[in-house]
């Protein structure tokens, strides 16, 4: 275990519960800031205080935790965040290859992840900048914690409302706004962070988003299937006579049946019967559809496949609790590197989906790896309205799901 940690920002509102934290935990701690006086308080036999430049360089410093920013509630143009966020990482960068500190672990923000920052606002701009100053770092372990909104005794932001709202009440508000956003507890955070610190140090650089787990929010789940339900409902009866021409000209163009079971893996690693419309010929391998043959797609298939038709049938699936609308494609058994990147990363902890984030950004399971990390991600950025708009991306034509091998 590391014995004596920097950090910086520690008189934030992170920063004043992780040190206590760190404190209980037997670590000694060297608080930095650019105005050492404001630290000068928490001086103990175990605290040591400077500015960034005041560093002993024959003390051994195990870690660095790195707290500071200029964050999105405070003015500034964006060079202004630039030049203090970026600044500031190619600083700690810089001290830890002087001081020779193997690790670095930095409080990110969720804006900072590529699909839920699209509008780049100069505080995410900076923040994914200063990722990139971290990653680059030579000889240092760094690990990235994209925190989604903080919420605990204080809250701003869209969460401000909560410091309004009865005790008793603030549950159930604040599993509510949890469905438009994601958000976190600095309690969980304070342990995530004191985690990583005991983490066997890595190469390669890691990043993780912290977010409540929604799996634990009644509102979102009870929502999501309510969703799910109303759209395969109406799959179902509104359009059977869709579904009923697509099956007759599938059985008309090639021997077979019209509707092709699979069997794929599911929630808890569970297997279950999937049903699409057949789009490849009688008797083609079981195999994953990135390796699949395009001479083995029939005529209708390309087509259904192209216009997402073939997906329709999946609306029994849903109905049947075994999927839902939104979430990780589901994989076939022999699919073993997918499975096993999906299990080390808790994706078979949710319900597959017939589109998910990884379908959007066609990124599918021809890359195994890729698509388990962006799983992960959606399990962390899950809110009823991030489902929403993927679903509506995909009604768009967003995506174009697993690619089939041109020969």
């Amino acid at each position: 275990m590391p014995n004596k940690i920097i950090i910086t920002g520690a008189s934030g509102y992170i920063g004043r519960q992780l040190v206590p934290r760190l404190l209980s935990d037997g670590y000694q701690l060297h608080l930095v800031s650019r105005d050492a006086r404001t630290l000068s308080h928490l001086s103990s036999d175990r605290v040591s205080v400077s500015n960034y430049t005041g560093l002993d360089a024959t003390e051994a410093y195990d870690a660095i935790v790195h707290l500071a920013a200029r964050n999105n509630d405070q003015p500034g143009t964006r060079e202004d965040f630039l030049t203090d966020n970026v600044g500031l990482a190619k600083a700690l960068v810089s001290l830890a290859t002087q001081l020779k500190i193997p690790q670095i672990v930095h409080l990110s923000t969720l804006h900072a992840h590529p699909f839920y920052g699209e509008k780049k606002s100069p505080y995410a701009q900076s923040k994914a900048a200063a990722e990139a100053v971290f990653d680059d770092a030579a000889g240092v372990s760094v690990h990235h914690l994209r925190l989604a909104a903080v919420y605990g005794v204080e809250n701003k932001g869209r969460l401000a409302i909560l410091n309004r709202v009865p005790t008793f009440l603030k549950g159930s508000v604040l599993n509510i706004l949890k469905c438009v956003k994601p958000a976190v507890s600095a309690h969980n955070v304070v342990d995530r962070i004191a985690g990583c610190l005991q983490e066997r140090v890595q190469s390669i650089p890691r990043t993780e988003i912290l977010a409540d787990d929604q799996s634990a929010n009644p509102v979102y789940t009870w929502s999501s299937r309510i969703i799910d339900l109303i759209i395969a409902g109406s799959i179902l009866v509104l359009l059977f006579w869709l579904l009923l021409i697509v099956w007759a000209v599938v059985k008309l163009e090639s021997s077979g049946p019209g509707i092709f079971a699979q069997k794929r893996v599911g929630r808890n690693q569970r297997p279950f019967v999937l049903y699409k419309f057949r789009t490849m010929d009688a008797g083609t391998p079981q195999t994953g559809t990135h390796e699949a043959s395009v001479s083995a797609v029939t005529r209708t298939g390309n087509f259904l496949r192209k216009t997402k038709i073939d997906e329709l049938p999946q609306a029994i699936n849903v109905l049947l609790n075994q999927m839902s609308f939104v979430g990780p494609r589901p994989c076939l058994f022999n699919q073993t590197e997918l499975v096993s990147e999906r299990a080390a990363r808790q994706v078979f902890s949710i319900k597959g989906g017939i589109t998910g984030l990884a379908q959007i950004q066609n990124i599918d399971m021809s890359t195994p790896q890729a698509l388990a990390i962006v799983d992960r991600d959606y399990i962390a950025l899950r809110t009823v309205l991030l489902d929403v708009k993927l679903l509506i991306m995909t009604a768009l034509g967003k995506g174009q799901g697993d690619k089939i091998k041109p020969t």
